[in-house]
């Protein structure tokens, strides 16, 4: 492995031109056509065991752990790590442990699941006095039966869902979205969120543990400290382009200077072309976020539409579940969407041209941002890349990692959110029929959650196994009619090709091969953890997908590609950042931001309005109101994300306030009769603008989700009720206590794990230890030596001793060879398995 690294880093290096500086390194001879490539040999094959009876590593690999039918081995890290390199046995080792961390979630996942099914089985199988006791408890039970009673609210008439073309319904349509929203919408939700709260941050920690260790053990630390400049930074940083008129206008910019460490000069660039290179930098990448503003409006246009369209059907089954084909076919259309427009354009239908041109324009386009930027060495060069190519890749068409959030966070923020009441006319009425189901929001955003977790999922493990055979087979056939003569496929069949010819035929690999790797598992850990409160099935779906990952990659990396370049890491790189981002995001509110920003006059509106009211229970809420309202005035409104999906989601709060607010019993007896506002049919404008013609005499009130005034209500009809600014208020106060709770609790979890074992730190002031007592044993045999040769009248080697010119402190340090250094053992080096 050191061997590969050292001949790379000479090719990568040297020149061949001494007319232009420019001219150095393979990749630029790659590029221009000199080579066709270049790229380390396999050790053997590894589908059979050589003539001379030696296991290759590559054999032996593939054997132990690339294999499928050995899933459930350990990893044979340190093989992989000696084979393959630093980077690529950090991520085999991070991926492994990932999926160890899953199980536990992926165990309570399933309890909490199981808790909402068989709650839901007591509701179906007892009625009246027989419901027992643990049913009676659990009230959100009631709600479904509520919803199904067709002799009760079930038999509510139901405002149309759109102008013109929808119809009336009864309430009772909804019985089947109750009872499947409540197998993930129940007590035990709330419980699974703080659990993952809490696993998420042992996750990190646990993580920062174990990466200590293998960059301990792999001799790892310092690495980035120790890292030289790359090339390219060296032969650019001088050069006037593209900022030459920036140079020419600040005479202090230099592209030198002496380092203080090594005293040293080294290539430099000043701090003021830094930042206009990230700023230059920046500004494009921001504008393609924007433009996923677009695509989630897009979305809410396309289910508007798909709902009308459905309804006005002459099928009785697409009119009874409009709002469920059209959840379906979001999802779905969001799924291919993001694995299948790569594959098409909109002048090239279905062409895969289209694939390989898109994403190797931005590639290129990424690459040339970052080059612009000019890292100064590989790892900061990676990572700046990386986080280009996390915001914009392949997998999301051009928007991959807000796209892939993109459906998710329509349905969790914005759908429901501009709807006032039947004939309200704005500004936002094309988008104020995307309601939410009088059963809430939250088995639409499972089907979301659920068709990501198994169907990408499932569709990305495809092709990975796919599209690597598919590529060899072509480059084998087409290497094959290069051939001039009939002897190469005879070498080839009897095994006497070269090594290099055989690994050519091999998918090539590229020096950010790991990127998609760990992009696929970001995205996979922001589901499990962000969303997780409506699909707690999530982190099973992803431990089950992990463990075909995992193997998978093996099986890529042993058999199906060329050998990667080994290249030293300090860590996971910019990734343990980008996973810290996620674990502890606290999103500024989406649709909540305007509400509390400081531009915003809503909290101190709400306020009045609450005070005004005479009704005492009211009080209290004031306050709460008062202390946000102040609170934002001082401060950013920053929130868990958690938080949100079950106050703003889910139903939790409205029932809780109901319960136990306005219920006579404590119950939930009632709830969807409060929760459902009466409008008035008769209205001549209303009549006329939004009803089809034959119902305009069907009936003269119908029922709407919402908190608000009946018609003729003094206090003003269709406004916002008092119920609505209880509940508003208890959101609020839900949101705040759940996330200073949470935040309060994990970080104190966080403080109590140290990062580094004891027992490595022990070890590691061991080695400094004798580091020094080599340094100090190696002056004492100099300076004796020197005595020793000044008594017998001769001059020391070199002139005088440094010691009698120089203070202690500048005293360089002398390091003998290693083989002259009293190494302890082995054995005393490694800690024991943690």
């Amino acid at each position: 492995m050191s061997r590969t690294y050292i001949v790379y880093e000479l090719l990568r290096r040297v020149r061949y031109a001494d007319d232009d500086k420019m001219k150095f390194g393979i990749q630029r001879l790659i590029s221009n056509g000199t080579y066709d490539d270049g790229f380390p040999l396999h050790d053997g094959r590894y589908d059979k065991d050589p003539p001379n009876g030696t296991l290759s590593t590559r054999r032996l690999l593939y054997q132990e752990w690339a294999r499928p039918l050995c899933w459930y081995k350990r990893q044979p890290l340190w093989l992989v790590r000696k084979y393959f390199g630093d980077q690529i046995g950090l991520y085999f080792t991070w991926l492994g442990f990932y999926t160890k961390m899953l199980i536990p979630a992926a165990i309570v996942g399933v309890i909490s699941f199981l808790f909402g099914i068989i709650s839901l089985q007591d509701n179906i199988a007892s009625t009246g006095k027989e419901f027992c006791d643990l049913s009676r408890n659990l009230s959100s039970v009631i709600v479904s039966r509520d919803i199904c009673d067709e002799n009760g609210p079930g038999n509510f008439t139901m405002c149309p869902l759109c102008d013109k073309a929808c119809h009336y319904w009864k309430l009772k349509d909804s019985c089947t979205f109750s009872k499947f929203t409540f197998l993930f919408d129940n007590p035990a939700t709330v419980f699974f969120s703080i659990f993952m709260a809490f696993w998420a941050t042992m996750y990190l920690e646990l993580w920062k543990r174990k990466q200590s260790i293998i960059a301990w053990e792999w001799d790892l630390d310092g690495f980035e400290e120790e890292e030289d400049a790359r090339p390219e930074f060296e032969a650019k940083v001088s050069q006037d382009f593209p900022f030459f008129l920036i140079r020419r206008s600040v005479p202090l910019a230099k592209s030198t200077r002496l380092n203080p460490v090594t005293m040293q000069y080294e290539p430099y660039l000043t701090r003021l072309e830094k930042l206009l290179r990230l700023f230059t930098v920046s500004s494009f990448v921001f504008f393609l976020l924007f433009l996923v503003i677009g695509a989630v409006f897009g979305v809410i246009v396309y289910r508007i539409t798909i709902i009308a369209v459905l309804n006005s059907s002459t099928v009785d089954m697409f009119k009874t579940n409009a709002k469920l084909v059209a959840s379906l076919t979001a999802a779905v259309m969001s799924l291919f969407v993001i694995e299948i427009l790569n594959w098409v354009s909109a002048l090239l239908v279905f062409a895969r041209l289209a694939l390989v041109f898109v994403f190797l324009l931005y590639m290129k386009v990424a690459e040339y941002l970052t080059n612009m930027e000019l890292p100064r060495t590989q790892t900061e060069f990676e990572n700046s890349y990386t986080f280009k190519m996390f915001l914009q890749d392949r997998d999301s068409s051009t928007h991959p990692f807000p796209e892939n959030f993109k459906m998710v966070i329509t349905v969790d923020s914005l759908q429901g959110r501009f709807f006032g009441y039947p004939g309200n006319t704005g500004a936002r009425k094309s988008f104020s029929y995307d309601l939410c189901d009088p059963a809430g929001c939250l088995f639409e955003l499972c089907i979301q959650l659920c068709i990501i977790m198994v169907g990408k999922q499932a569709l990305n493990n495809f092709q990975e196994l796919a599209l690597p055979t598919v590529i060899n087979w072509w480059r084998r056939r087409m290497w094959s009619s290069r051939a001039t003569a009939e002897d190469r496929a005879q070498k080839v069949k009897e095994e006497l090709a070269p090594r290099w010819e055989q690994d050519y035929t091999l998918s090539p690999v590229s020096q950010m091969a790991l990127f998609e790797e760990y992009l696929e598992m970001v995205i996979q850990f922001g589901f499990v953890t962000l969303f997780v409160a409506a699909f707690p099935l999530a982190p099973l779906f992803a431990l089950l997908n992990n463990i075909v990952e995992l193997r998978l990659d093996a099986y890529n990396f042993v058999c199906q590609v060329r050998r990667p370049l080994p290249k030293r890491a300090q860590d996971i790189g910019a990734w343990f950042g980008i996973l810290k981002a996620v674990t502890y995001m606290a999103v500024v509110c989406n649709h909540e931001e305007p509400l509390l920003s400081r531009e915003s006059d809503f909290l101190t509106r709400t306020r009045s309005k609450m005070a005004a009211t005479s009704d005492i229970n009211m009080y209290p809420f004031v306050n709460v109101v008062t202390l946000i309202n102040h609170d934002c005035d001082h401060k950013w409104s920053v929130f868990s994300f958690q938080a949100f999906v079950i106050a703003y989601t889910t139903d939790f709060i409205p029932r809780m306030v109901y319960e136990y607010g306005y219920s006579s019993d404590e119950t939930l007896r009632g709830y969807i009769n409060a929760s459902l506002s009466v409008f008035d049919t008769t209205n001549p404008n209303f009549t006329e603008e939004f009803l089809a013609e034959e119902d305009r005499n069907e009936s003269t009130t119908c029922r709407y989700p919402g908190y608000r005034n009946p018609p003729n209500d003094p206090d003003g009809a269709y406004e916002p009720s008092l119920m609505y600014w209880h509940i508003f208020a208890a959101r609020l106060v839900f949101v705040v206590i759940f996330e200073h709770m949470v935040f309060a609790l994990t970080g104190i979890l966080a403080s109590i794990v140290p990062d580094v074992p004891e027992a490595v730190k022990v070890q590691m002031q061991r080695e400094r230890f004798l580091a020094r007592q080599a340094l100090f044993d190696t002056e004492k045999k100099k300076i004796q030596a020197e005595k020793k040769e000044k008594n017998m009248g001769m001059p020391p080697p070199g002139g005088s001793s440094p010691l009698s010119t120089r203070s202690p402190r500048s005293v360089s340090p002398i390091l003998v060879p290693p083989e002259e250094v009293d190494k302890p053992s082995p054995s005393s080096l490694h800690p024991p398995r943690f």
